[in-house]
């Protein structure tokens, strides 16, 4: 009776075995995914980086450095050229311009009473020439004075808008501090920074799609208008500028991310990319058959196949690797 019940448990563990075995079996077979040719548009791209800027701007900043008292502007506010838009803290300039001024009225009475006294002969040339020249030289240094009040406060080199203003009253600026962003907000453009392994791929009149974080969900388009015919070497990169519809949303300063289309392929026969390896896919059946295709284009999600499949092929979503 024992004899029997340990060959019935036997029976029972080989049962189990082999309905583990044919369902491990039955899941292998159908753990190669298949997939069907589809179509769709196919583009390819050039990815770059840029920000957004005005067509025309210029940055201000100090010509000497100075403690500026007063600033007379803010943000967007409109100026025109040669308008003030900090006053330096000039008093100490100024009462040295008022100095050299007070001289040079006295030398002038001197000058003038010297000129006299040369034309009577009763002083010589060069007593007349020394007059002159210190006479000059007091009025060099007016000259030079009221250049220096005029270099220490700030005016507007063009007709613009203030698009961003670094100074408070009573700070001290040097001339490597830009202070003011002087500009237009209109007329907005990108910069855009491209390797130079994809620049030659780059030609005006191409359309950039553009993404920016603060306008999430949205594809926004812009055009090629120019690209710098010399790279930097340093980073091995081109300046291209794409010019934005007069109505875009996107402001300056945003950083924005760029795909230049290069190329265009509408309803294009695609498969994923990853079920192409070695030029070519592997037709699904109970042993996959390696088929040779020729390829066109790719996004990097999807390759598009010019020959070698049609839409009622079914293949391995993902190619077997190809021992060499």
């Amino acid at each position: 009776m024992r004899a029997l019940k340990i060959i019935v448990v036997i029976v029972l563990i080989l049962a189990v075995a082999a309905a583990f075995l044919h369902l491990r079996g039955a899941g292998d077979a159908g753990a190669a995914d298949t997939v069907k040719p589809f179509r769709k548009d196919i583009v390819e791209a050039v990815y770059a980086t840029g920000e957004v800027e005005p067509t025309s701007w210029l940055q201000v900043a100090p010509q000497l450095t100075a403690r500026y008292a007063e600033v007379l502007v803010d943000d967007n506010d409109v100026v025109t050229k040669g308008q003030m838009l900090a006053k330096a803290d000039d008093g100490a300039e100024r009462a040295k311009l008022q100095e050299y001024e007070s001289r040079l009225a006295q030398m002038k009475n001197e000058f003038d009473r010297n000129k006299g006294l040369l034309d009577k002969g009763y002083i010589s040339k060069k007593a007349f020439d020394d007059t002159v020249g210190n006479y000059d030289e007091v009025q060099s240094r007016i000259d030079n004075q009221k250049l220096i009040i005029e270099r220490m406060s700030l005016v507007s080199p063009i007709d613009g808008v203030i698009l961003r203003r670094d100074i408070e009253p009573g700070e001290v600026k040097s001339p490597a501090q830009t202070v003011f962003w002087l500009g237009e907000t209109k007329n907005l453009r990108i910069t855009a920074d491209v390797d130079e392994e994809d620049i030659l791929k780059v030609k005006r009149g191409q359309i950039a799609l553009l993404k920016a974080d603060a306008i999430a969900g949205q594809v926004l388009e812009g055009t090629i208008a120019d690209i710098t015919p010399k790279g930097d070497p340093v980073n091995k990169n081109f300046r291209v500028r794409i010019a934005l519809p007069a109505d875009t949303t996107l402001l300056i300063g945003m950083t924005v991310e760029v795909n230049v289309v290069t190329d265009k392929s509408e309803n294009a026969l695609v498969v994923p990319a990853e079920a192409v390896n070695d030029n070519a896919v592997w037709i699904a059946g109970a042993k996959p058959v390696k088929t040779p295709v020729k390829t066109g284009k790719s996004d990097g999600r999807v390759i598009e196949i010019l020959s070698g499949l049609t839409e009622n092929d079914t293949i391995l979503a993902r190619a077997p690797e190809v021992k060499k």
